[in-house]
């Protein structure tokens, strides 16, 4: 069967694959059990299905924390057309007709299988370097519970500096909610704890730790 369709990685600094599918139906998650499966935090272990029908991909969101998005738009089922992108939680592709698709020089044919991603705290230091110390200093008092007038108390800042650094911090790790935030930096066999315990919320206790804030 011809392959119809392909998922471009949009986002180069994350180590995703681009996958060529035909018509058919794929399991999309963190779960190695997955068709497609992508190692990141923000991706629940069922995240989505997706069904392949000529240059047309059905999106199932599979109840995932982190939402199923088409077209910049949260979706419970949808429809996504060549040309339109679609983003699990963090992770987005375009939707490319397998025609017009052309791999980049440096990929080899293997290489539109998935390759997964490194360590954790290889991704935590990834993120850290994107921030400034004031912004690690702002998100470790986030990632430990802090509202922001409590961070601002804490650090001895305005309520509007805080909300600044927050919306950057926002920016720079292209997360949309505290919640999202919060997923980077969980531990993946935690947060399949977290899953399986169905619980709704989770602080991270050892913020300070995980992000080496002295």
């Amino acid at each position: 069967m011809a392959p119809q369709i392909v998922l471009v990685n949009r986002d180069p600094m994350l180590p995703f694959a681009d996958f060529v599918l035909e018509d058919g139906s794929y399991s999309l998650g963190r779960s190695a059990e997955c068709d497609i499966p992508i190692l990141d935090v923000t991706i629940s272990r069922q995240h989505a299905q997706l069904e392949v029908k000529g240059q047309q991909v059905t999106v199932s969101d599979l109840g995932s924390r982190n939402k199923t998005y088409v077209g910049g738009r949260v979706v419970e089922k949808a429809v996504a057309c060549c040309g339109e992108e679609v983003r699990f939680g963090r992770v987005a592709f375009l939707v490319q007709c397998a025609q017009q698709y052309s791999p980049p020089p440096d990929k080899r044919e293997s290489d539109t299988r998935i390759h997964k991603s490194d360590s954790p705290a290889l991704h935590i230091e990834e993120m850290k370097s994107a921030l400034t110390p004031a912004q690690l200093r702002v998100l470790a008092c986030t990632l430990n519970g802090h509202s922001e007038k409590a961070v601002a108390r804490k650090l001895g800042i305005s309520h509007h500096t805080v909300h600044n650094h927050i919306r950057q911090i926002y920016h720079q790790l292209k997360v949309q909610s505290r919640a999202e935030l919060m997923s980077l930096f969980i531990p993946l066999e935690l947060l399949d704890h977290v899953e399986k315990s169905d619980h709704s919320r989770l602080q991270a206790k050892t913020a300070d730790d995980i992000l080496q804030i002295e």
